[in-house]
């Protein structure tokens, strides 16, 4: 490598510009050659003849050593991922990431590469915290007992930013929280235990703007706060011990100095005129003393990071040390959530029961996209249609097992022990899902925005429109969704109860004759099916049009009726869970891999408006001819049948 260190800065923001540009500019053997902005204009009036690009070009340049990343929180770690892969050395701004897992995973990645990975916590050279250290080092205090790090802010209005908008990697403890944990980390090593209490203080706040955390090490304990409404000069630093006390008041100076277009090495670059106050006690009598800071330096941070370049020193902070900030980042916001479950008692039943089924509906509707486009990923061939049958399978199960598993546990343990395990089981799969090692080719955006989301919306759109065999699927799976299924999960309730008169002992009878039927047909698709492939899903659908049919005509024979429903009824449910197997399968086969994610969301999309509309015809059909349900069954067989007729011809046309 040459002696020079060619650099590029990936945003152009607060962060980009007033913490990183400075020094990438300004450290000797280091260059900036690139900047990745939007605004381009901005970049050139601070630093003429720096380089704007996009990250596409930034990345495709072989004579860049060094990615520097100052972007959302959110964007780090897939942006980090791309540039390692590009074979750079990265910085990143904290936090590194948005979970324990992500960090992991970039860590892991970093090491694969043989690359640098450095996280930028320039705050362990900030001046007065280099004070306390040494304090501490000397033994000045004594046994410390009780330490207390301050990071308050006035700011009592919301700004329009990412950093307040409620995001993800949002808030003030993913801002300002890193930083004092670092710090913490820093002296005291892991704490034994910590309590954490984030809220939202100021009027029209979406993301937390207050935090109190304290970390717990034997008898000592540590204070972490920071607010957004502190007005007042405050002590950034408490700390007391067995043989004193010292306070210091007022931030390190060098942000300031950075805002003010200051720049390293300036005569009094990082020096605090504000001393700290160290007290103790002397023969029985209180002495006090003024502790003239040492100087900040984070310039210290980028010859750290260009030494370990070069093979001539140690990572100034190595990604491993970040993980540590990470997982206590991780711990606290699952704190919050077990605490959310704790307060149950005094929350409004109603509206914690729907808000916590339309977070689980959201999650639903992501995770199964992403199911579905990582198996090809894993699997190929005849096992891609064996793994389809098996998610199909368990999703039957689930079905069947859940409502009556969570009845029982709910008499035992009540509300809020059924919400604990839930929990629980929801950490278990997390924890499972950390063991999949998907292969490292999986494509990441770079930028999660409206504007990327419109992108991805009509990108996918105008993909679909060009792929004939993709938008029959699609038209066949609205049919299914649309007049063959929501005939079947309307018209059994209507039928057994209403028409039949029977028990809800029988409704569940047949709920549970249908949940085999599922069960049978995801277990044929893993078996029969798998050494004898279904060439085409012509024949399902017509089979389930045909089973809406003969269920209809079966109803007119008395005798005949509540068996009908239970064999035709399993038999559909059969056929259901075999199209749903072919037709992933077939999805994953024609849609290339980096589509397959977007084109699975927008069919799930389909699906989630299709259904809806199915259930609500037929739920006004059955009320309309209550007295002819099978009429209605019959119609939607034949109906069904001239739709898929329709499909078909015009295919062949």
């Amino acid at each position: 490598m040459s002696h020079t260190i060619n650099a590029a800065l990936v945003g152009y923001g607060f962060a980009g510009q007033t913490f990183h540009a400075p020094f990438l500019a300004t450290t000797p053997g280091l260059t900036l050659r690139w900047v990745v902005s939007r605004d381009a204009a901005k970049v050139q009036a601070a630093l003429p003849g720096t380089r704007v690009g996009t990250l596409e070009q930034v990345l495709a340049d072989d004579s860049l050593d060094l990615v520097v990343i100052a972007t959302p929180n959110d964007t780090h770690a897939p942006i980090a991922r791309e540039a390692l892969l590009a074979g750079k050395h990265v910085v990143i701004d904290k936090p590194f990431a948005l979970d324990l897992a992500e960090a992991k995973a970039l860590v892991e990645l970093a090491e694969k590469q043989q690359r640098l990975l450095s996280i930028f916590h320039n705050r362990r050279w900030d001046g007065d915290f280099l004070t306390v250290r040494r304090l501490l080092a000397e033994g000045a205090l004594g046994q410390v007992a009780q330490f207390e790090s301050h990071f308050d802010r006035y700011r009592p209005e919301v700004r329009q930013r990412w950093r307040e908008a409620g995001g993800p990697g949002s808030g003030l403890w993913f801002d300002l929280g890193p930083h004092i944990l670092d710090q913490s980390l820093q002296l005291f090593g892991q704490p034994d235990w910590l309590q954490a209490d984030l809220g939202k203080q100021r009027p029209g706040a979406l993301a937390d703007d207050y935090f109190h955390v304290v970390l717990g090490y034997g008898e000592m304990r540590v204070i972490l706060h920071g607010s957004c409404l502190v007005s007042a000069v405050m002590p950034r630093f408490v700390v007391h011990g067995s043989q004193g006390s010292f306070i210091k008041f007022g931030m390190d100076v060098q942000e300031e100095q950075l805002k003010e277009g200051k720049r390293p090495p300036a005569a009094d670059w990082g020096v605090d005129p504000a001393p700290g106050q160290l007290s103790r006690i002397r023969d029985g009598q209180l002495q006090q003393q003024s502790v003239a800071g040492e100087a900040g330096d984070y310039g210290a941070y980028y010859r750290g990071v260009c030494a370990a370049i070069r093979g001539e020193g140690e990572n100034p902070v190595p990604a491993g040390e970040a993980l540590a900030v990470m997982a206590l980042l991780d711990l606290v916001t699952a704190g919050i959530s077990a605490a959310a479950a704790a307060g149950l008692p005094h929350l409004p039943l109603l509206p914690l029961i729907l808000t916590v089924l339309g977070s689980l509906y959201a999650i639903q509707g992501l995770y199964q996209p992403v199911v579905r486009a990582c198996l090809p990923l894993l699997l190929n061939g005849t096992q891609l249609l064996r793994g389809n049958a098996v998610i199909q399978l368990v999703d039957t199960v689930d079905e069947l097992l859940g409502p009556l598993l969570g009845a029982v546990l709910l008499e035992h343990l009540g509300i809020r022990g059924l919400l604990v395990l839930c929990g629980g089981c929801f950490a278990l799969s997390a924890g499972m899902e950390l063991c999949l090692r998907i292969p490292q080719d999986v494509p990441y955006d770079t930028k999660l925005s409206v504007r990327s989301l419109w992108a991805d919306l009509r990108e996918s759109a105008q993909f679909l429109t060009g792929q004939a065999a993709v938008l029959r699927l699609a038209a066949a799976m609205a049919a299914v969704n649309l007049l063959e299924v929501p005939a079947l999960t309307v018209g059994v309730p209507v039928l057994v109860v209403q028409t039949l008169q029977k028990s809800d002992a029988s409704l569940g009878l047949v709920q549970a004759v249908l949940s085999a039927g599922g069960i049978l047909g995801g277990v044929l698709a893993g078996t029969v099916f798998v050494r004898h492939p279904i060439r085409s899903g012509t024949p399902l659908l017509l089979a389930l049009s045909g089973v809406c049919a003969a269920l209809g005509l079966a109803l007119r024979v008395s005798v005949l009726q509540f068996g009908s429903i239970l064999v035709l009824g399993a038999v559909f449910m059969a056929v259901a869970a075999l199209f749903n197997v072919w037709f992933f399968a077939q999805l994953q086969v024609l849609v290339p891999q980096a589509q397959l994610g977007k084109t699975t969301a927008c069919l799930s999309v389909l699906a989630c408006l299709t259904q809806p509309i199915g259930q609500a015809a037929y739920g006004s059909a059955f009320q309309h001819w209550a007295a002819h349900p099978a009429d209605v069954l019959l119609a939607a067989g034949v109906l069904s049948a001239l739709v898929l007729w329709l499909l078909q011809t015009r295919r062949t046309a």
